[in-house]
């Protein structure tokens, strides 16, 4: 039982923590203007995983998978604009 808590709340923080970082990123490309903060930001919110990182990725759902094959594409995107 104790693990099942404990899990739960790593999940909830790990949420807490990507959506601070995408929302940072968030304010940083489009009020800052400042690309090279946001992709800083939208590259260190993929380390936390919202969803359970214990999951491996042929076992996730579709939509996972697709939600964070967007993100990554979003962060070579801000990569992109921040070299050229």
């Amino acid at each position: 039982m104790q693990t099942g808590v404990k899990k739960r709340t790593d999940i909830r923080f790990n949420r807490i923590l990507y959506t601070g970082f995408v929302l940072i990123a968030a304010w940083s490309y489009f009020f800052s203007k400042d690309t090279g903060t946001a992709l800083a930001n939208l590259g260190i919110a993929l380390a936390f995983d919202p969803f359970s990182p214990e999951v491996s990725w042929p076992q996730r759902p579709l939509f996972q998978r697709i939600w964070l094959g967007v993100h990554i594409i979003l962060v070579f995107a801000l990569l992109f604009l921040t070299i050229f």
